[in-house]
């Protein structure tokens, strides 16, 4: 499973396991018809781009959990630029 012993480098696999979720949540941001406030939106649709990568962290509560809040965070950001910043018409 995932190391998590903060002295070890990252693998190239985790950092484009990171990588690729952040951008299937920002994919799954794009391309939704949810009709919800764009703060609801990036809260649901970062937890759920979180999913792949909390499982296989599950042996870590913590990191488990930090997963889906960073998760959390990065939906936010990402609605907040496309929405806010950009002025992207949602549906």
């Amino acid at each position: 499973m995932a190391s998590t012993d903060p002295s070890q480098p990252m693998t190239l696999g985790l950092k484009l396991s990171i990588l690729f979720s952040r951008g299937i949540t920002g994919f799954m941001i794009g391309i939704s018809a949810l009709k919800l406030k764009w703060w609801s939106h990036g809260i649901i649709l970062g937890a759920i781009g979180s999913i792949p990568m909390a499982f296989p962290v599950m042996d870590d509560f913590n990191i488990f959990i930090a997963t889906f809040v960073m998760g959390i965070i990065y939906g936010l950001v990402i609605e907040l630029v496309t929405s806010i910043l950009f002025k992207a018409k949602q549906g």
